[in-house]
Formats: structure tokens, C-alpha cells, sequence
């Protein structure tokens, strides 16, 4: 069996289910599948137990097709993961492709990633060209770069209309969990994923490390699955926002030069404070909570689960739209190149206010500019309402005395953190 495929699930029952069904489906012949069940709360195990039953063989029954595995606690996907990938090697494997619960691999999706790494031996992980699984013709993503110098991660062909234009084949700096192989050779050099992070940014370090242990990493087109849209979504904000912030934090840390952490330091303050800004902003005051949480514990080197009271979710769930367009017959966007969002609006519009139509901006009782940041806004004749790409929405005299004081209250922020950010990074690189 030279493919061992690990599926990592937590309460997704009907998703894992069809993930599963879907593998199981697909051309490739020699493989053996490890579902990892990190402690569901839902009835997932018995769903997969039952509709997979002449699959998961007795224990000890040499290679079945299914091996489930059971965690007594949610170890995150980080330690959801590397239960299975130390299951694999373990079992010989020589390649170990992983895959979200909510992905539905197309039936050439694992052999085309196999048969190019056996072909490629320099190769040292290799992710699927993802498409949305609510819209197949788009592209969610096809590989990740690093960017050293603004911090960031660049998922390459985000949300790009499949036009036949991408390359086939992409070097990148990482790749994402939701479908990739990695050569188990490769993980025995570079290790397995930090169980620390507990979810998010464990799979970027992992694909970064196994490039800097000198292999080739790459997403190869030939290999199409679909996947959700998945937990970045208001419903999950708290917990995302925890996550990302300090896991990208530790991840920057550990890895850029020591001449760069003032620069460092700036731009993650930089970007600490836009994100409490809205959160004031629009009155989500768990995700702020959550976010300064998520700093210190970045600073401090608090690692691991989140302790519960630091994602309390109890704000309030209200689109700011509705307030505004209660009651209105008409509506008009100045679109000023934010197609997406445009797209957005109407399509919310169309489905909660159906009896409103859109019409020239002198005819129309809601005037929508759309915008990049509604914090660089400039107009406060308060003749219009300003909307961007973050769906913040400026319409009011108090939220106007925000925006013009956020330029100093960034300044006096990044003022009063930066040294102790500085000192507290020097010190967790010293270990």
C-alpha cells in the first residue's frame, strides 16, 4: 500500500462521511485510509462505523481498507493529524496524503498526486488544485507563499474563475492540509506538524520546514478536489481570530532574522490594532477580547489549546445592511472597482429585500460607495454610506469621529507596545 490517507475529523459527521465515499471512489487502488476522530461530540464515529462497516476490518486483520482511530480529547488538526500520519508511517507507507473532513476529492485526485512524487523524487509535498465546493468554477486555492516581508501568507489563485489559464504545476512555500501528499522520508527529516498551534498556521510551518530540509514543494493541477468555505466565517470569528493572530505571531517569530523584528513588531501591531479597531468599530467585543488574548499569549509563548474563557462568543450576530435598508425601495452602488463586494450586496439585497430595486444614485434613497477601508475615508458630508472590502459600513456622525481618530489611535498603540513586543519576541527566540 504505498498511499496512507489520513482524514481528521471533529463533529462533521455528514462531511466525513462523503469525504470518505469519495476516496473510496476514486481510481487509485493501493492505499489504506486512517480516519482520526478527535473526541466528536456529534455521532460521527458510529456514522462512519456503519456505513463503512466491510471496510474497518477487526483489529489486528492485516491492511484493511479503513483503520479508525479514536482520540479521548480534540487534540486540534495539528495533533488530529499527526495521530494519523504516525499511524501511517508506522504501517511503511512511503506516501501520506492528508485531507480535510470537508474536502471531496475528484477520482484521479490521489493517483495524480502519487504518481508524480514517485516520479519525482525531489518532491517533497504536493498539493490538489482546490476549488469551492458552493462554487466549483472558482478556485480557493492552489498553493501558499510566505511573505517575509509584510508577514503575510498569499494563497495563490485565490478565488479565480477556472479558465484553463493557471499552470499545471506551481512551486510554492507551502501547501494546505485540506488535500496534500508529503513523501514520508520528507516528514522523517523535517518532523511532523506543530501539535502546539493546535489548528491554523500548523500546516504552513509544516510545508515550510520540509522546503527547508531541501525538498521541492508544489500544488500539480491535475489533482481537483473540492472543499467548504470552511470556519472563517462571523459564526466562528472569536475562535479564528484567536487562533490566526497568535499562531501567525509565533510562526514569524521563530522564523525571520534577528535585524527584522523592530520592522516585525511594527506591522503586527499594525495589523493587532486594525483588527480591535473594528471590532470597536462594529461592536464585536469577544473577537476584540480574543485578539488581545491571542497577542499576549503570543508574547508570553502560551502555546496550545485556548483556555475557554478566552473564546467566549456572545456577541451579537446583526449585518449593520439591514439596519439601513429596513424599510427603503431603492438602492445604488458606486462600485469603484470592488466587483466581489458589489457582487455581494446585490445578492443580499436579492435575497433579504427582495421588493428593493436598484436605481441611478439621484433617484435612489440608499447611495452605497464601495471602498477598500472605510477607515481611509475622507467624505463626511454623510450624504453617502460607505462600505468595503471588510463589509464595515460608515453611515453615521458618531462612527465619522471613529475614522478620524484612528489614525492617532494606531500610532498611540503601536507607541505604547512595540518594546515589550520587541523584547518578548527576542526572548522566546533565546528559548
Amino acid at each position: 500500500m504505498p498511499v496512507g490517507i489520513v482524514i481528521c475529523n471533529y463533529n462533521k459527521r455528514e462531511y466525513v462521511v462523503n469525504c470518505i465515499q469519495s476516496v473510496l471512489e476514486s481510481d487509485m487502488e493501493k492505499y489504506q485510509i486512517y480516519v482520526v476522530d478527535n473526541a466528536s461530540e456529534d455521532d460521527s464515529v458510529s456514522a462512519i462505523q456503519e456505513r463503512f462497516a466491510e471496510h474497518i476490518s477487526p483489529s489486528g486483520t492485516q491492511n484493511p481498507r479503513i483503520v479508525l482511530l479514536q482520540n479521548e480529547e480534540n487534540l486540534g488538526g495539528s495533533g488530529g493529524f499527526n495521530l494519523g500520519i504516525r499511524t501511517a508511517l508506522s504501517a511503511g507507507h512511503p506516501y501520506i496524503m492528508c485531507l480535510d473532513n470537508d474536502v471531496l476529492v475528484d477520482e484521479a485526485a490521489v493517483r495524480t498526486l502519487y504518481e508524480y512524487m514517485d516520479s519525482h523524487e525531489e518532491v517533497g509535498m504536493l498539493g490538489s488544485r482546490v476549488y469551492h465546493m458552493e462554487e466549483p468554477d472558482y478556485i480557493q486555492q492552489f498553493g501558499l507563499t510566505i511573505d517575509f516581508e509584510h508577514y503575510i501568507v498569499e494563497t495563490i489563485g485565490a478565488n479565480a474563475y477556472e479558465d484553463g489559464t493557471l499552470p499545471e504545476l506551481v512551486e510554492c512555500d507551502t501547501v494546505a492540509t485540506c488535500s496534500v501528499m508529503v513523501r514520508a522520508k520528507a516528514v522523517q527529516k523535517a518532523g511532523l506538524m506543530p501539535e502546539d498551534n493546535f489548528i491554523y498556521w500548523d500546516d504552513m510551518e509544516w510545508g515550510y520546514r520540509i522546503r527547508c530540509a531541501g525538498y521541492r514543494v508544489a500544488a500539480y493541477g491535475a489533482s481537483k478536489v473540492l472543499h467548504t468555505k470552511g470556519a472563517g466565517n462571523r459564526n466562528n470569528a472569536v475562535f479564528v481570530n484567536y487562533y490566526n493572530v497568535r499562531n501567525r505571531i509565533h510562526f514569524f517569530q521563530k522564523y525571520i532574522r534577528e535585524e527584522q523584528l523592530q520592522d516585525f513588531a511594527r506591522q503586527m501591531l499594525d495589523s493587532v490594532f486594525d483588527s480591535l479597531y473594528e471590532c470597536m468599530y462594529r461592536e464585536e467585543h469577544c473577537s476584540a477580547a480574543a485578539i488581545r488574548f491571542a497577542m499576549d499569549d503570543a508574547m508570553y509563548g502560551v502555546r496550545g489549546r485556548a483556555d475557554a474563557y478566552k473564546l467566549r462568543n456572545e456577541d451579537r450576530a446583526y449585518h449593520k445592511l439591514d439596519d439601513i435598508f429596513e424599510e427603503k425601495k431603492t438602492f445604488s452602488i458606486e462600485e469603484n472597482q470592488c466587483d466581489e463586494l458589489a457582487q455581494y450586496i446585490r445578492a443580499y439585497v436579492h435575497e433579504h429585500y427582495p421588493g428593493m430595486k436598484e436605481t441611478e444614485p439621484q433617484k435612489s434613497q440608499v447611495k452605497l460607495v464601495l471602498c477598500d477601508y472605510i477607515m481611509n475615508v475622507k467624505d463626511f458630508s454623510m450624504e453617502k454610506i460607505y462600505v468595503d472590502e471588510y463589509h464595515n459600513v460608515f453611515s453615521e456622525c458618531g462612527e465619522a469621529q471613529m475614522i478620524q481618530n484612528y489614525s492617532y489611535s494606531r500610532a498611540l498603540f503601536i507607541y505604547m507596545n512595540q518594546k515589550l513586543f520587541e523584547e518578548n519576541m527576542r526572548r522566546l527566540r533565546r528559548g
